[in-house]
Formats: C-alpha cells, structure tokens, sequence
C-alpha cells in the first residue's frame, strides 16, 4: 500500500522542475547567486504546499488514504461499523465496495456482497422472495437464510447486528456460520462467549 502511494507521490513531484521557481527569475538575476538562493527558500516551503495541492486526490481513494481518513469517508458514507478496531484492509475495501453495496442495499445481493467482504469467504442468501402472479403469492412473509462460512473481520455481536440493520424490518432470517446457527435459538453470543481477539468461539 505505501509503496502504491510513494510512486503515485513520485509521479505528482516529477511533474514540476527541480527549479520550476527560480527558473522564472529574469535572465539577469538568475545569475546573482545570492538571489537565486534566496528565492530557493521560498521555492522548498511553496514545494510542500504544491505537494499537498497534488495530493489532495489521493485522501479520497480509499487504496491509499490514511486509514482515519478512510474512516472518515466510510462515516460520511453511513457505515458506523468503519472504526479503528476494524481490520484496516476491510475497511478500504468496504468504502471502495460502498456505491455497489448502496445499489444494492436491501437485496439479497447487496447482502451477500456485504457479508462476503467482511467475512473474506463465500457466504450464501437465500429467501422466499420473488414476482408472483395475483394469488399465487406464498402465504408466508419474507424469510432470509444466511450461511457464512465464518465470522471473519467482526464479532458475532457485531455480525448479527450488521444483518438486522440492512433486512427489511418485516423480514425474519436464519442466520449461520459454519455450522453454528446464531440467530434465531442460536448460542448466546454475548461478549463472555467470545475469545481476546473479540471473535465467537463457534467450536
């Protein structure tokens, strides 16, 4: 990641001579050594605040921002989860992912493609839901199954949290992790159930 960043800073500073400000001096006063050198001065201080200027774009790409900038933006996005206890490499992806999860918020998809970042493994949702003709609806009303192959970059509290805020009110679900159901008549997961590293004991 920091060498990512370090070339893309590379190529910005490469962009301007080495004496882009001195350079500008007329032809006579380049030549007066104590002039040149003076102006110098004022040269290296404007090369930290063009640095900055070129840089600006960079704090917005969640690749190589500073992880509290990359929190920062996953704030403004609405998802309070992105804090410093979160793995640094989910949360960039997680905001880089975040106008594909809002498309799809509240689908299936956009779940599956939500739990599958920050679980790192293949997760599987499946509902009752569908386009039906008039009367031929299923009486039930809406019921997701969730099976996630492990709890990955949060805690089972914080798992079964995350999928009660993006399901429909209305809708009750199943939810799994490996081969624990958690929710519903699941294991308490409360926080004396879980190991140091805040991760369920699911064995």
């Amino acid at each position: 990641m920091s060498h990512a960043l370090d070339a893309m800073v590379g190529r910005a500073r490469n962009r301007r001579p080495a004496d882009w400000l001195t350079a500008q001096l007329p032809l006579g006063l380049v030549e007066d050594d104590l002039l040149r050198r003076f102006v110098s001065m004022f040269q290296a201080v404007a090369d930290t605040v063009l640095e900055h200027v070129d840089n600006l774009g960079l704090l917005l790409d969640p690749a190589v921002a500073p992880p509290s900038m990359v929190r920062f933006l996953g704030g403004w996005l609405g998802e309070p989860r992105l804090d410093d206890t979160l793995d640094d490499l989910v949360s960039r992806r997680w905001v880089a992912a975040s106008s594909e999860l809002l498309r799809w918020r509240g689908t299936a998809r956009g779940l599956t493609l939500l739990l599958e970042l920050v679980t790192g493994r293949p997760v599987v949702v499946s509902d009752d839901g569908g386009v039906f003709h008039e009367g031929e609806a299923p009486p039930r009303r809406g019921h997701v199954v969730i099976r996630a192959q492990q709890l990955g970059a949060l805690s089972g509290v914080d798992l079964l949290e995350l999928v009660r805020r993006e399901l429909p009110a209305a809708v009750t679900f199943e939810l799994h992790v490996g081969r624990v159901q958690l929710w519903p008549n699941g294991p308490s997961i409360d926080s004396s159930e879980e190991g140091p590293d805040g991760v369920l004991d699911l064995s």
